[in-house]
């Protein structure tokens, strides 16, 4: 209901016959609902008043967040009384449509389980090896009908759907006990599960109550233990198979997607420098470890990226974006890219050796060290106008930085108090925060970082402080001290 333009007043009417009773709901704004019956015609009215404009914001939720009625049809009284399209015969459903196909695909399957030797593998480890098959022989095409495993597997390609199908089919051929998730992302929803509508049931996860770990069978570029982290922090349907003597049902259950933690994503930055004979340029060693969704965003072009050139032209881009435009490096090297080994468990690590000269600047007898550069750029966030939505950081996630700094034989270095920095929430125990300090001993300058967000949703009144954090890393960046002999 809402977009760029404000809206004063604005009416959706729904007009059924009596016995055809619809249900709606209106998301991030106060709304009227009415319903009357005349003349064997039954309106609904759904009125939402003075809708004002939407602006684009930095880590936030645009979508999920717009004012919209969702409305479903809840109730036939000319069939009787019973509830329509409720998260039970959503369920039923989801079951019999994603598992369409499964017997009669079995013996395929089988044959292929055998063939890759996946089969007699323990579970955890054949779940993963047929993932790793799945996702290197089979693309996902949006637009193709579902079909069944067996033909699938002929095709090489295959929708959303029919990659559930190949996979409920491969679960149930080696036997491991599975939970299918319905969904929806965040940034689109939040799933409201007081209201059955089925407009929240748009993604396909697979669960596994055993180890308690998810996985999405058309994302190429995760694996087993991850799923895209704005379906991590909402609930959606998990259907279960549920046993009443012989015969097997579907159940209906709704839960909560929780978030990865802080623990599993961080992007660790560890520098060992030191300067010239000359004093014209700091020079050293650069490690970037990276886990997690932080991992993910760099760890599947190296996969898939085969050619030199290619790979080289990506880590040269990384480097810069790490450091700086002007950097020189050498020795650049590249760890943990591959997807269907181990590797993916493993954090995902650039190292190589470095030149500066854009962070040292001669002042008469003294140097200028601009010590905060050495970060790399940073976000920075300004206002306009006041802020609308709330926060979404879209994963929980840190940043540690150490800095080792050997300082000449003969130099003093002064301004180290500005590397001291506490920016955080201000709760005893803080979710958000940029803490920097610094130790000096002998001639090592040790410089450390801790840039730190727990908490993946802030509530809008918490805005002021959130930005302060971001823009600390930005800040930090202008920090310079002064080198001078002693």
């Amino acid at each position: 209901l809402q977009s760029e333009i404000p809206v004063r007043s604005s009416e959706l009417k729904i007009i059924t016959p009596s016995y055809l009773q619809f249900e709606a709901k209106v998301y991030n704004a106060p709304a009227t609902i009415e319903a009357d019956t005349l003349n064997g015609k039954r309106t609904m009215t759904v009125l939402v008043k003075n809708l004002q404009p939407i602006h684009e914001e930095k880590y936030a939720n645009i979508k999920a967040n717009l004012v919209r009625a969702d409305y479903k049809l809840s109730y036939n009284l000319s069939r009787g009384d019973d509830r329509l399209y409720t998260w039970q015969s959503a369920a039923e459903t989801f079951y019999d449509y994603l598992r369409t196909g499964v017997e009669e695909s079995k013996k395929d399957i089988n044959a292929l389980l055998i063939k890759e030797k996946i089969k007699g593998l323990l579970p955890e480890l054949a779940v993963k090896k047929f993932e790793n098959y799945a996702k290197t022989n089979i693309a996902v095409k949006e637009e193709e009908e579902a079909e069944t495993a067996a033909e699938i597997l002929k095709k090489q390609y295959a929708s959303k759907a029919g990659m559930m199908r190949l996979y409920i089919t491969a679960l149930e051929v080696l036997n491991i006990p599975y939970e299918i998730v319905v969904g929806s992302s965040r940034a689109g929803a939040t799933f409201d599960k007081d209201f059955d509508s089925w407009s929240f049931l748009d993604e396909y996860l697979l669960y596994f109550p055993t180890t308690k770990k998810f996985l999405d069978p058309s994302n190429p570029i995760i694996r087993y233990g991850m799923i895209d982290q704005f379906m991590e922090g909402n609930n959606a349907l998990f259907i279960k198979k549920k046993k009443e003597g012989t015969e097997i049902y579907p159940e209906a259950e709704i839960r909560f997607i929780p978030f990865s933690t802080i623990a599993d994503n961080h992007d660790d930055l560890a520098m060992e420098v030191s300067f010239s004979p000359a004093m014209d340029q700091v020079q050293g060693k650069v490690t970037r470890q990276m886990t997690g969704h932080q991992a993910a965003q760099l760890r599947p072009y190296y996969h898939f990226i085969k050619a030199d050139e290619e790979r080289k032209g990506l880590t040269n881009e990384i480097i810069k974006s790490t450091l700086k435009p002007d950097v020189t490096y050498t020795n650049a090297q590249i760890k943990n890219t591959n997807l269907n080994s181990d590797e993916v468990n493993k954090p995902f690590i650039l190292t190589t050796d470095m030149v500066l000269k854009s962070v040292l600047e001669r002042a008469g007898k003294k140097y200028l060290f601009k010590v905060g550069e050495l970060i790399g750029p940073q976000v920075e966030m300004y206002n306009e106008r006041a802020r609308q939505y709330a926060i979404d950081m879209g994963n929980a996630h840190s940043y540690k930085r150490v800095i080792k700094i050997q300082i000449p034989a003969g130099y003093k270095v002064s301004g180290l108090e500005s590397l001291k920095r506490n920016i955080t929430d201000g709760k005893s125990d803080p979710v958000l925060g940029f803490v920097s300090d610094y130790k000096m001993e002998g001639n090592l300058l040790t410089v450390t970082i801790n840039e730190f967000y727990k908490q993946v949703l802030q509530p809008i009144d918490t805005y002021e402080s959130f930005q302060k954090i971001i823009n600390a890393a930005a800040d930090f960046n202008k920090v310079t001290l002064l080198l001078e002999k002693n």
